[in-house]
């Protein structure tokens, strides 16, 4: 006979990786164990900073939400926002608050589509799709080949994120 024991909570180590620096809405369900609701809850009410919605802009479906990876390790350790948080996210306090968080997101190079999907945890395909859209500005690569990926501008994926900050 198999007897079964309650499982014990164990303490997640972090070691995530730098290169998926924003994570979706399901990543934080299981690092959190809370559920979708919840955490749109903790981030509408500002304890979970830097998320952003980064869905096509014409999208009728829902969001679809990436949340720093610093935000959620912060949240778990119990470090809070202060008060005021709201204007700092809409407005950071700082050009370098801004940068700091940009920093974490992007290399201060262009990227290829293929690379950006991968720190937005995204598809390539979205990515293309942003790009179509005119949410993201491609980098001018005369005589690309056909099967390699685009670039896209760093500057418009980051004024993109700052429009689609949650």
């Amino acid at each position: 006979m198999i007897t079964l024991t309650k499982p014990i909570q164990r303490e997640f180590d972090y070691k995530l990786s730098a290169n998926r620096p924003l994570l979706p809405v399901k990543a934080a369900m299981a690092l959190l164990n809370q559920t979708e609701k919840q955490i749109a809850n903790l981030i509408e009410l500002g304890l979970l900073l830097w998320a952003f919605d980064i869905s096509r802009a014409n999208a009728e479906h829902r969001r679809e939400v990436r949340i720093l990876q610093v935000s959620l390790v912060d949240y778990h350790r119990g470090v809070l926002p202060q008060e005021g948080w709201r204007d700092l996210r809409k407005e950071p306090a700082s050009k370098s608050e801004w940068n700091d968080v940009v920093k974490l997101i992007l290399p201060n190079y262009d990227l290829r589509c293929s690379e950006l999907a991968r720190r937005f945890f995204c598809s390539s395909t979205h990515i293309l799709q942003l790009l179509e859209d005119g949410s993201l500005q491609p980098v001018p690569m005369p005589g690309r080949k056909a099967k390699e990926s685009p670039k896209v501008m760093r500057a418009s994926v980051v004024e993109f994120l700052r429009r689609r900050i949650v």
